[in-house]
């Protein structure tokens, strides 16, 4: 007997409901994501469930729903099995939001045209226990990254560049929380759009490299915040501060792009499987740490002749510590700890803000490019200079469907 479109679906969503037991599925920022896919799908299944064996189930129109959610929760699940620590946390964040939308929007359609249905449906499927389900998927909404992205690049294309607060709810939404984790998020970016220009992708490449500047943006904002808490009673030299701790140097090391690290977090960084320099982004030669001798005996003359103390040998097991930007993360989401932080425009997604068939109406923004400042060693060879349009899902978010390639 020939299986049916919704039998297919049905055992898609089932796969994908399974993959929770992942140990990659576990760690952040991809658990709360996948959390927040899986109660989409937990509402739409019963629906199919109860269906299956209906006359309904053979709709025409229904099964181009049905179609297009096997193969949306086939790609998802693809995004978060492909997931890995050091996989770039922005642009999957974003293909991810952009299918779980897509998903709950065509399930929406899919409840819509059951309730408006005239052929029989099972007993259990009455017009209120649809309309039920129907305000449950509604009301499964939540503040997205990519409308937060936004939100910056709005900022500054009126000239104020994205304020402290908006760069604080972007690292929370994705989790970087420590200057390790920007820095591996700027190296993750940096092998996405080198993939996309070999490609031939320009637009994917204009866009990872927006992604990159915005990185650039945040590393920029903790190193401020870390100079403004700073034990210190004089300033330090930035000479004699690790670019991965941000923290004086005890055991200062050269690598082999030049470049002077601590110690404990250098070795932490290349024991992580990260062969590149965190500071030039040139591939590393070797992984030999030669001692510098001189940076060493000139942060001991300084210490000395400004009466600071050197700081105590660091553990590696420090090496990811929470940076500066926590506190300020913390003060910020501590009275919504369960979902992503609020924008100035949080408004409800519409179940009509995404089609499920046919063109979907979008409006184009036209987005300044966030410039990159000076030399940053997070945005080392940044060329984007124009504007890139970039679709929204009903003036809230970007649609990265259209620019973005799946992995």
């Amino acid at each position: 007997m020939e299986i049916s479109l919704l039998e297919v679906l049905l055992k898609t969503i089932s796969t994908f409901l399974h993959i929770s037991k992942d140990d990659n599925i576990s760690s952040d920022p991809v658990q709360k994501y996948y959390q927040k896919s899986e109660e989409i799908l937990k509402l739409l299944k019963p629906i199919l469930d109860a269906i299956v064996d209906s006359e309904v189930a053979s709709d025409e129109v229904l099964n181009k729903f049905f179609l297009e959610l096997i193969r949306s929760v086939d790609e998802l699940r693809e995004i978060f099995e492909s997931w890995q620590p050091l996989s770039s946390k922005v642009y999957s964040v974003l293909q991810i939001e952009s299918l779980t939308l897509k998903i709950r929007n065509l399930g929406l359609d899919s409840f819509q045209l059951l309730k408006s249905s005239h052929q029989h449906l099972p007993d259990e499927l009455s017009s209120s226990s649809l309309e039920n389900c129907i305000q449950k998927m509604t009301h499964s909404v939540y503040e997205q990254t990519s409308s937060i992205i936004q939100e910056a690049e709005s900022d500054q294309e009126e000239g104020v560049g994205p304020s402290s607060e908006i760069l604080v709810k972007i690292a929370d939404s994705l989790c970087l929380r420590s200057n390790q984790e920007i820095l591996i998020e700027a190296v993750a970016l940096e092998k996405v759009k080198e993939n996309a220009e070999q490609a031939e992708n320009t637009a994917e490449a204009e866009f990872i490299d927006r992604m990159i500047v915005l990185v650039t943006h945040i590393h920029e904002h903790l190193v401020l915040i870390n100079q403004s808490q700073t034990s210190s009673p004089v300033p330090i030299p930035a000479d004699f501060c690790c670019p991965l701790s941000l923290e004086l140097m005890t055991d200062p090391v050269i690598v082999a792009s030049g470049q002077t690290y601590e110690r404990a977090f250098i070795k932490n960084w290349i024991e992580l499987g990260l062969t590149v320099c965190p500071k030039t982004r040139s591939t590393l030669a070797h992984t030999n740490l030669i001692p510098n001798y001189t940076v060493k005996a000139l942060i001991a003359n300084w210490c000395e002749s400004n009466n600071v103390k050197l700081p105590d040998p660091i553990k590696p097991m420090s090496c990811n510590q929470p940076s500066p930007l926590l506190v300020h993360i913390e003060s910020i989401t501590s009275s919504d700890s369960d979902v992503l932080p609020h924008s100035r425009e949080n408004q409800p997604l519409s179940s009509e803000s995404n089609q499920s068939t046919g063109s979907p109406g979008r409006s184009m923004i036209s987005s300044s490019v966030i410039h990159s400042v000076g030399s940053s060693p997070l945005h080392p060879r940044s060329t984007s200079e124009g504007s890139l349009s970039v679709a929204v899902e009903n003036g809230q978010g970007l649609d990265i469907a259209r620019i973005l390639l799946s992995f």
